[in-house]
């Protein structure tokens, strides 16, 4: 199931739910069919997330035909088969199975959220502020003719020029086509731009690599402008563990920083105090005023599944000072279920009791589902 709430705070506009049913009046930030419904189904909405951590895909605010400045934000609390806010490109899907997004199985697949964010503007050359946080996992599916597991490339989170075309394979993480060029550590032309923070699982002397099991900035170009051997905290994160590991992206546009957390799954995602890493750079001279946002993944040899499993995004407008400018708000993260939690997943080392914890979950978020959809029926035949 999918919800879209609008938040245009800054005009009246009339969008159709994705349910295809009455047009809903979007107006000072809540769409609603009246102020008073407004709350009831929103608390009705609530109470199913709390008792049962339901699964969305909200959209806070986006622009969709580039004329908005307001700041975006959205989520994924897991994907779905139907699902419309996302292109997908290559290889790239969502799985029948677990309802993950997955990037690959044989060559390179990219994923993007189907509407440009503003991320620059043109007249004063500045940037906003965004941040970003999301859970994937990297596992073999197979091994190799040689018999050695490959765990292909890696997976990246991106920003790209395009949300048409999915780069090459192998070393190319699906961000860049193989040419002279980019072997070079080039993008392959001026009007290709791509950011992208990259999870590595293969060293490419190419371009540069420190090892085999690293995160990486890189800016339209596959050598790292910095990088280091992946950790949480003081502890090695095996990248290509199979068990979920979350990340954190955060570029203040303020200070000019672009840091990257990341921390695997024990009894909960812990997000280290200091960022893996923190790179000293200025956004504006390598960003359209609008761009698309999401991942790119590629295989080497062998069968590698990469897949995200829960995403949220938001832009957020700062003041010289660092504070937020007018109108803009800082919409919050979506949650970090548990590897338990997903349809389908038994995550390495899944034992008996925590099956029967995700059963419950599961039972629970069902009732709870059912309570609140006969709320609503009685609401909307009572109004």
């Amino acid at each position: 199931m999918q919800l879209c709430v609008c938040l245009d705070k800054k005009k009246k506009k009339k969008k159709r739910s994705s349910g295809g049913g009455r047009e809903l009046q979007c107006c000072g930030g809540l769409a609603a069919m009246s102020s008073s419904m407004a709350c009831k189904v929103l608390l009705s909405f609530l109470i199913v997330y709390v008792a049962g951590g339901f699964r969305v895909a909200y959209v806070l605010s986006a622009s969709s035909d580039n004329s908005s400045d307001s700041d975006a934000a959205f989520g994924f609390n897991q994907f779905s088969t139907n699902i419309g806010h996302v292109v997908l490109l290559g290889d790239a899907q969502v799985s029948n199975d677990d309802l993950a997004l997955e990037l690959t199985t044989t060559s390179a697949g990219r994923a993007l959220f189907n509407t440009p964010v503003r991320l620059l503007d043109p007249t004063t050359e500045t940037t906003v502020s965004f941040t970003t946080s999301f859970i994937f996992s990297i596992v073999s599916s197979n091994a190799s003719s040689g018999g050695v597991v490959s765990y292909g490339n890696g997976l990246a989170f991106t920003i790209a020029s395009d949300n048409s075309s999915v780069g090459s394979p192998g070393p190319w993480l699906g961000l860049l086509q193989a040419s002279s060029s980019t072997l070079a550590g080039a993008s392959e032309s001026p009007q290709s731009r791509v950011l992208a923070v990259e999870f590595d699982t293969h060293q490419d002397m190419a371009f540069s690599d420190i090892n085999d099991n690293h995160v990486g900035v890189d800016i339209n170009s596959l050598t790292s402008v910095q990088s280091q051997a992946a950790q949480s905290g003081s502890s090695p994160v095996e990248l290509a563990s199979g068990g979920h590991i979350k990340a954190w992206i955060q570029y203040d546009s303020v200070t000019h920083s672009l840091d990257v957390w990341l921390s695997p799954y024990t009894d909960d995602y812990i997000k280290p105090s200091a960022p893996l890493l923190s790179v000293a750079i200025d956004l504006s001279p390598d960003l359209d005023e609008y761009m698309y946002v999401g991942f790119s993944a590629s295989t080497g040899a062998g069968s590698v599944s990469h897949k995200v499993w829960s995403w949220d995004f938001q832009t957020q407008t700062l003041n010289s000072n660092g504070s937020p400018a007018a109108g803009s708000d800082d919409f919050g993260g979506a949650p970090s279920p548990s590897p338990g939690s997903f349809t389908g997943y038994e995550p390495p080392g899944y034992s008996g009791a925590d099956k029967k914890s995700a059963k419950l979950y599961g039972f629970t978020t069902f009732i709870a589902a059912t309570v609140c959809l006969t709320h609503l029926v009685l609401l909307l035949f009572s109004s």
